[in-house]
């Protein structure tokens, strides 16, 4: 019997969760072996921070309505893979994750505590900051001093309009060496706008909300800003020299996109690996394999800049 998951009665079937957890994971495994490998070694500042803004309880529901590894736990079992490695290099992973609510975030503590205590070697090399609080409101209380050489990885995935644009735009302005995978939820941000155009009490409240997300110099007159991710990423990433790669996701059954994974970073090579893991990812249609193999789906993929 499948255990529940005690936010989603009646074993949710996700497997979009499931795809997005797995780039999450496969693009982390990444970022790891390259911050840890030998060309870094001898400039790379040993203090890193990995950030996740929306936290949640620690666990997801999967494909067929399993429990999952939420992205918190995530990136802890990535970083216990290499557990033993960034001990002997003096590395310290700072892994601040952030919550606000209130049962959920108790959750996340129980769950990030027990995963601390079975893994000892982890906590050589893990400082987990935990907070409970709005992520825009929580990025001041970071305490963050990076430098020029610092790593830092962003795992930003609201339910729609909750992450301000100047809370992501702080971010980015700080001097580390960033790379950022943010989920833009389409389908909730579509809900939003269509509360805002209407003519509900709620209206001029979805609009501001939709205002704080896009910034005030984005015309929200058309719905087509909001299909359009496009406008988000060089507004946000491309005007701070960062290049975004897109993938798609639409629930299973439909044609319609549901969220799209930017991925944004400085750096050429790493925007190149991830549209590859993106395209291995599109040969899985939520387990029925596609006709067109990675290679045609990388040519595909959008890049923006």
């Amino acid at each position: 019997m499948t255990e529940a998951h005690p936010y989603f009665s009646g074993g949710k079937h996700r497997p979009q969760t499931a795809k997005k957890l797995s780039i999450l994971r496969k693009y982390f495994a990444v970022w790891l072996r390259i911050w840890a490998g030998p060309k870094c070694a001898d400039w790379v500042d040993p203090e890193w921070h990995v950030i996740d803004l929306l936290a949640g309880t620690g666990q997801a529901c999967g494909a067929r309505g399993e429990l999952l590894s939420g992205s918190p736990l995530v990136l802890l079992e990535e970083i216990a893979s290499h557990a033993e490695q960034f001990k002997t290099r003096g590395i310290t992973i700072h892994l601040h994750l952030v919550e606000q609510d209130r049962d959920r975030f108790a959750a996340l503590e129980t769950k990030v505590g027990e995963f601390l205590g079975a893994n000892p070697a982890v906590q050589h090399v893990v400082l987990a900051h935990l907070v409970n609080d709005d992520a825009n409101s929580a990025v001041d209380a970071l305490m963050l001093s990076p430098t020029s050489q610092t790593p830092a990885f962003i795992f930003v995935d609201p339910f729609g309009a909750e992450i301000n644009r100047t809370t992501v735009e702080s971010l980015i302005d700080l001097p580390w060496k960033l790379d950022v995978l943010f989920n833009y939820m389409v389908e909730s941000l579509r809900r939003t706008y269509g509360v805002a155009v209407g003519s509900s009490s709620r209206a001029s409240s979805a609009m501001d909300t939709l205002k704080d997300f896009f910034g005030s110099d984005i015309d929200l007159s058309t719905r087509g800003v909001i299909d359009d991710a496009s406008t988000y990423a060089r507004a946000v990433f491309a005007s701070q020299g960062l290049k975004t790669a897109a993938f798609r996701m639409s629930k299973p059954g439909t044609v319609g996109t549901q969220y799209i994974l930017l991925f944004a970073s400085r750096n050429d090579t790493v925007v190149k690996i991830v549209c590859e893991v993106y395209a291995k990812e599109m040969t899985d249609h939520f387990g029925q394999m596609s006709l067109l193999s990675a290679g045609e789906y990388l040519q595909g993929i959008e890049v923006i800049s």
